[in-house]
């Protein structure tokens, strides 16, 4: 049953991600080259965003394990997402993606973002079922000695003795996920017009990713972490629904950050010319209706 579950989980996250840009190029009759700018774009975010994780921010952190410790550490770690990701998402779509300026081009920019991070965290996850299921009934001190031993044995066990619903945490999270990328999407492409909506996605991100990581420390339970991710995916719908007016107004009526044309002048009394009813005009006048 687990095994089938954690197969499943991994193969949900990779389909989430393809699933959603398939759905909305065919919802919105758009081809896939939004899409594949978005996952250039996470990419390229992952090619700063990891090292500088690794070798300048980690080794700052506060030490401990102390509630303020972790805190702060959260914070850093959700705001050097949000910069990192919200940042190479604005300049992707002010210097490459110029094209790229309504409610459904958004939507499918962050779906390419948001969908490849769920396609290789599946891959990832598939990779260790593989090596899990390979190593169950195996003599381990092939593998390992003293302390590794015990924690390979450790890993094995709780990994074969997980709840059922546990195994499916994965695909949960990033269905969540793709609801933050869809948002971050529109409020960036809005914030090409206005840098407030820019500084909105980055604390949105941040806001997301450091309450989860506080969470789950705080109580070593993944459920709560997701139930704070869940509140965060709903509010990231709310954002979409409400721009978007903002960024794609109905046929014939401005948005309302644009200017409405100017209404042509009244004439005054003394500017309207008397014309005469003679036979010539009325003649006339009837070539010009």
């Amino acid at each position: 049953m687990l095994t089938l579950l954690y197969f499943l989980n991994a193969l949900l996250m990779i389909g989430l991600g393809l699933g959603l840009g398939a759905w909305l190029t065919r919802r919105f009759r758009l081809g896939w080259r939004l899409y594949w700018i978005g996952a250039a774009t996470f990419l390229l975010s992952q090619v700063g965003h990891i090292p500088f994780n690794a070798f300048l921010l980690t080794p700052r952190l506060p030490q401990g394990g102390g509630t303020l410790a972790l805190a702060a550490a959260s914070i850093a770690l959700g705001l050097s997402a949000g910069l990192w990701e919200e940042g190479l998402r604005y300049l992707v779509l002010r210097l490459w993606a110029k094209d790229a300026r309504s409610w459904r081009t958004a939507l499918l920019f962050g779906a390419g973002h948001g969908g490849l991070e769920a396609i290789l965290l599946g891959g990832l996850a598939f990779y260790a079922f593989l090596q899990l299921y390979a190593l169950q009934g195996a003599d381990l001190s092939r593998f390992a000695q003293g302390a590794q031993l015990e924690m390979l044995q450790a890993v094995l066990a709780n990994y074969w003795s997980a709840p059922w619903h546990q195994t499916l945490l994965g695909a949960v999270e990033r269905a969540l996920a793709l609801c933050l990328h869809l948002a971050c999407a529109v409020l960036v492409m809005r914030g090409l017009r206005s840098v407030g909506w820019l500084i909105a996605a980055i604390l949105l991100h941040a806001m997301m990713d450091a309450s989860a990581v506080f969470v789950a420390g705080q109580t070593q339970n993944a459920y709560w972490a997701e139930a704070v991710v869940g509140g965060w995916a709903l509010f990231s719908l709310l954002i979409i629904w409400r721009l978007r007016r903002e960024l794609e107004p109905p046929a014939g009526e401005a948005a309302p950050h644009e200017a409405a044309p100017a209404a042509a002048p009244a004439l005054s009394a003394d500017q309207i010319q008397p014309v005469d009813d003679t036979p010539e005009n009325l003649d006339q006048s009837r070539y010009t209706l």
